[in-house]
C-alpha cells in the first residue's frame, strides 16, 4: 500500500471512530414510534450471515446495514427506558457463510468485532457456527466470542466435548438460560438448536428431545421466577421441535405463562398462533428484515382470548421504514445515532481493505437462484452451461488409461445462496454472496451413466430436507450431459461434487452399487473461485476487466483437460483475495497499539502469511460489557 493510500486510511480512521461515551442526540430527537407495544417487546435478527452492508447494491430498496440497524435499536430503546417500558433485543444465530466478510475458513476475525457493536440482551447459536472445526475453536477462545457475550450466549442443548487420557468430557459451550430483567417484568429465556447431525466433533448437539426432559430444564422452569418465556430457536416455526419444547414447558408450567418462540434456519418471514399464549415468529434472512414481537406478561391475562395480545411485525431493512414509516422521523438521517453511523462506516472501511469492493466484471443480465433449472435467468442453468464447461477442467490424473471421459456433477441446492444482478458493475463481494462456503471439489470416481442416474433419483425423492424452501429445484442439481443419456446406459463420467455433500453421496453410491469403488479425493478447484474466474474472463464490462486483468485466458474444455492453467489461475485468484485479506488485517490492527479491540483476534506473525494466534494471553484481549466506541477503539499509531 503506498504512502499516499496509508495517509488517507489514518485520516479517515480518524474521522470515522471519534470517541462517544454517549449519543446525547438520542434524547432531543424523540419520537412516537408506530409499533404494536405490549408488556414486553423484543426486537429480532436472524440468519444475518454476515451480510452487514445491507443489500443496496443488489436490491437498492434494501439500503439499510447493520449500522441502520444499530441507530434504530437505540432510537427506540430510549423511547422505551423513556416511557417505563420493557424492550428487548436477540439475535437469532447463524453469522458466518453469507458474503467476503466472512470468507475464510474459519478465521472470522473481522466480522466478528463488527458483531460484538450490537448490544444484544440473548444471542442463540446456530448451524453454519458450528460445521468447521476452526470456526468453534476460534469462537471458544479466551476473549473471543462466547467471551464477550458471556451469560447472553445462550446454548440450551450444546456442549463442548474434550477427551483427556482416554476419558470423554463435556462442558456447555454457552449458558443454558438467562433471565432478563425488564422495567416491568422478568423474561425466561433459552436458545436451543435443531438436532444437528453434522456438527464439528468439537461439539455435542443434544437432541432436543432429551434436553427438555434434563433436571435443569424441569428446574428451571419451576424455581425461577419470571413472567413470560421467550425460546431463541434456531429451527423453522412449524419444526415439530418447536411442538417439543412447547409440551414440556406447558407440562411444567400450566397454561397460563405466554410463550414466544423466536425461530429462524428456513430463511423466511412467518408467525403462527400455536395456542392462545403461545406464539412463533420468523423473521427473513440475511439481514433483510427487523423482527418486532410484542406480548403480554402473565398478569396481563386476563381474558379467554389473550391471543390478540400477541402482535408482530416485519419491518423492511430499508431506511425510510425503519426511521421515517416507524420512528417518525422526517427524514432518514435525523433518525441515524453516532455509533449506527460509526458502525456503518467501519463496515465499509473493513470491506474496502478486505477487497470485496473490487470491480471485477458486468452481469450481462440478472440470474436468479430460484428459478427453474431450464429457465434463462436460472442461476443454476448458467453454472451447469457456462461455468463449468468454460472454467472448469479435468486434471489428468484423474483420466482413465489416457482415455478422455466426461463429466457429471451432483451439488445441492443450497449450494448457491443469493442471486447476481446486473443493475450495477459487479464487485467481488456480490460474487461471494452467491458462493460464500467457497467449498473445495471433490472426485468421486467414474461411473456408469446408469449409476449416476440411479443416485440423482434416490437423493432426490422422498420429503425434501430443505422443507419449502426453494421448491423449484432438486434437493441436489446433476450437473453434465449425463442427464440426457438413457437410464440403462454404461458410458463411463467422472463424478465430482462439494467436499460438503460427498459423505452422503458417497453412502448413496455404495449402497446402490456396492461393487463400485468410491473415493473422495479433493482437487485444486473452490466453488467461489470458480464464479470468480468465470466473471472476469467471460464478463467484461467494455473490455475494462479490473484488478484480476493479469490472470490468464481459460483454455475451453472439449472434454479433455489441461489441469495446470486453471490451476494457475485459482492460485492467482486465491492469491489476489488473500492479500488483500492480509493488507486488511495489517491496517485494521494498526488502529489499536496496545489493546485488541476492533480486529483483536487477527495476529501477524514474521514466519507466516496470516497465523491465528489461539494462545493470545488473555490480558491482551479486553472483554468490555458496553458497545460504544470507545478512546481505545479510535486510538492511531
Amino acid at each position: 500500500m503506498d504512502r499516499t493510500a496509508t495517509l488517507f486510511f489514518w485520516i479517515l480512521a480518524l474521522v470515522l471512530v471519534q470517541p462517544s461515551k454517549c449519543d446525547a442526540s438520542i434524547a432531543s430527537t424523540l419520537t412516537n414510534p408506530h409499533l404494536p407495544f405490549g408488556d414486553i417487546n423484543v426486537v429480532v435478527l436472524t440468519d444475518v450471515h454476515s451480510w452487514l452492508a445491507s443489500h443496496r447494491r443488489q436490491e437498492p430498496y434494501m439500503d439499510a446495514d447493520l449500522g441502520d440497524v444499530l441507530s434504530f435499536w437505540e432510537r427506540l430503546k430510549y423511547h422505551c427506558e423513556s416511557n417505563n417500558m420493557d424492550l428487548f433485543f436477540v439475535n437469532n444465530g447463524d453469522f458466518v457463510h453469507g458474503t467476503g466478510l466472512s470468507q475464510m475458513p474459519g478465521n472470522p476475525s473481522y466480522l466478528i468485532p463488527l458483531l460484538e457493536k450490537m448490544p444484544y440482551d440473548a444471542v442463540n447459536c446456530g448451524n453454519h457456527e458450528l460445521y468447521g472445526e476452526a470456526n468453534v475453536q476460534y469462537m471458544m477462545r479466551p476473549g473471543g466470542y462466547i467471551d464477550w457475550w458471556g451469560d447472553r450466549y445462550l446454548t440450551s442443548n450444546i456442549a463442548v466435548t474434550s477427551t483427556h487420557n482416554g476419558d470423554k468430557t463435556e462442558t456447555l459451550f454457552g449458558n443454558r438460560y438467562k433471565i432478563l430483567h425488564g422495567n416491568k417484568s422478568k423474561l425466561l429465556v433459552f436458545g436451543f438448536l435443531y438436532d444437528m447431525p453434522d456438527a464439528t466433533t468439537l461439539v455435542k448437539i443434544q437432541q432436543v428431545e432429551d434436553a427438555v426432559q434434563e433436571s435443569w430444564f424441569q428446574n428451571v422452569l419451576t424455581v425461577e421466577h419470571y413472567d413470560a418465556i421467550l425460546v431463541l430457536a434456531h429451527m423453522d416455526l412449524v419444526d415439530p421441535l418447536i411442538e417439543v419444547i412447547r409440551s414440556a414447558i406447558r407440562k411444567r408450567v400450566g397454561d397460563g405463562i405466554p410463550i414466544v418462540f423466536i425461530t429462524g434456519h428456513t430463511h423466511y418471514r412467518g408467525v403462527q398462533q400455536l395456542e392462545d399464549l403461545t406464539m412463533t415468529f420468523e423473521a427473513g434472512k440475511y439481514l433483510d428484515t427487523v423482527g418486532f414481537v410484542s406480548f403480554p406478561r402473565k398478569e396481563s391475562v386476563r381474558s379467554t382470548n389473550s391471543s390478540s395480545l400477541f402482535q408482530h411485525m416485519f419491518l423492511d431493512t430499508n431506511k425510510k421504514v425503519l426511521f421515517e414509516e416507524t420512528l417518525g422521523y422526517t427524514g432518514a438521517s435525523e433518525g441515524e445515532t453516532k455509533n449506527g453511523k460509526d458502525l456503518s462506516a467501519f463496515i465499509e472501511v473493513t470491506r474496502e481493505k478486505l477487497g470485496l469492493t473490487q470491480e471485477i466484471g458486468c452481469a450481462p443480465e440478472s440470474y436468479y437462484v430460484e428459478r427453474r433449472l431450464e429457465e434463462q435467468n436460472s442461476l443454476w442453468r448458467l453454472y451447469r452451461d457456462e461455468v463449468i464447461p468454460k472454467v472448469f477442467t479435468t486434471p489428468e490424473t484423474e483420466e482413465q488409461g489416457g482415455d478422455i471421459l466426461p463429466i457429471a456433477m451432483l451439488l445441492s441446492k443450497g449450494t448457491w445462496r443469493y442471486d447476481i444482478f446486473n443493475n450495477a458493475t459487479l464487485i467481488a463481494d456480490d460474487i461471494m454472496v452467491v458462493a460464500p462456503f467457497n467449498d473445495t471439489i471433490v472426485y468421486m470416481g467414474s461411473f456408469p451413466a446408469s449409476v449416476i442416474l440411479q443416485v440423482n433419483l434416490t437423493i432426490n425423492s422422498g420429503e425434501s430436507k430443505f422443507g419449502t424452501w426453494r421448491t423449484m429445484l432438486p434437493d441436489y442439481v446433476l450437473i453434465g450431459d449425463v442427464i440426457r443419456e438413457d437410464p440403462s446406459s454404461t458410458n463411463l463420467y467422472h463424478l465430482y461434487s462439494h467436499d460438503f455433500d460427498a459423505k452422503y453421496i458417497k453412502t448413496v453410491i455404495e449402497k446402490l452399487a456396492p461393487d463400485a469403488t468410491v473415493q473422495i479425493k479433493e482437487t485444486p478447484f473452490r466453488s467461489t473461485l470458480l464464479w470468480l474466474t468465470f466473471v472476469r474472463e467471460n464478463w467484461s464490462c467494455d473490455g475494462a476487466l479490473g484488478k484480476f486483468s493479469n490472470l490468464s485466458s481459460p483454455s475451453k474444455r472439449t472434454g479433455g483437460s489441461n489441469p495446470s492453467a486453471m490451476s494457475k489461475r485459482t492460485a492467482a485468484m486465491a492469491l489476489s483475495f488473500l492479500v488483500a485479506a492480509t493488507v486488511g488485517a495489517i491496517t485494521c490492527c494498526l488502529f489499536t497499539a496496545k489493546k485488541i479491540h476492533w480486529c483483536k483476534k487477527v495476529r501477524m506473525e514474521d514466519d507466516e502469511l496470516m497465523v491465528l494466534k489461539r494462545d493470545a494471553p488473555e490480558s491482551a484481549i479486553e472483554v468490555r460489557s458496553d458497545t460504544s466506541f470507545s478512546d481505545e477503539d479510535q486510538e492511531v499509531l
